[in-house]
């Protein structure tokens, strides 16, 4: 029975033989001794996984290790794979109606305004169309520089199908070329003049507002 046993649990049982050598011939002794060793070792294995104990004796550490929650991941559906790819020009086409009921609401506001005599509510008129035209006025200005950039793709894929880097547009090249574009119409049509000298006119406009109180300019 003690050849089955390691040989720590033997070494452990021989220490014995000198307080117990009344008892190191007795078969029940030995048979207690072989199940207390192997409870023993049973504990041993099963406390090796288990967390040190620390002893009250020593200082608590002050440095705490918190547990931060799990950060919450939104998603953000403009630039998530999953909701699809937006196409401008489709969107325009699909919501041209919308553009269209716009048109109508600034007849039916230009026929209001002739119509007003209150000049306070006239103004007000007034305010609320020239909103509306300035948005149309910049959709259209977007919808130019679109344009720019598609045709310029275009170009590009070109000189890539023959070997050559392509150029990509950098935002104040497609400003320039959307303001000579637009002038070059205003040209053909005989208005590119008065346009530059309203242009002229706001900017001096903008500028003397600039001015501080007492500028001799100004007396």
């Amino acid at each position: 029975m003690l050849s089955e046993l390691p040989f720590e649990e033997r070494a452990n049982i021989r220490k014995y033989d000198d307080s117990y050598t009344v008892y190191k011939n007795d078969s029940s002794f030995l048979e207690k001794e072989v199940k207390r060793l192997r409870e023993i070792n049973r504990q041993r294995k099963r406390t090796a996984s288990m967390p040190a104990e620390i002893s009250a004796k020593f200082p608590v550490s002050r440095k705490v290790v918190v547990l931060q929650p799990k950060k919450k991941v939104t998603r953000d559906p403009r630039f998530d794979s999953l909701s699809g790819d937006y196409h401008e020009d489709l969107f325009k086409k699909s919501y041209q109606f919308l553009y269209d009921l716009q048109e109508d609401e600034m007849a039916t506001l230009r026929a209001q305004i002739a119509k007003e005599k209150n000049l306070e509510q006239k103004e007000k008129l007034q305010r609320g169309l020239g909103i509306m035209e300035d948005r149309k006025r910049a959709e259209k200005i977007k919808e130019r520089r679109r344009n720019i950039i598609k045709e310029h793709r275009k170009e590009e894929m070109a000189k890539v199908a023959m070997g050559k880097t392509p150029y990509y547009l950098k935002k104040s090249d497609v400003k320039d070329i959307e303001l000579k574009a637009r002038f070059k119409e205003l040209q053909d049509k005989g208005q590119l003049d008065n346009y530059l000298k309203k242009k002229r006119k706001r900017i001096e406009s903008k500028e003397k507002k600039k001015l501080p109180f007492g500028n001799p300019r100004n007396s």
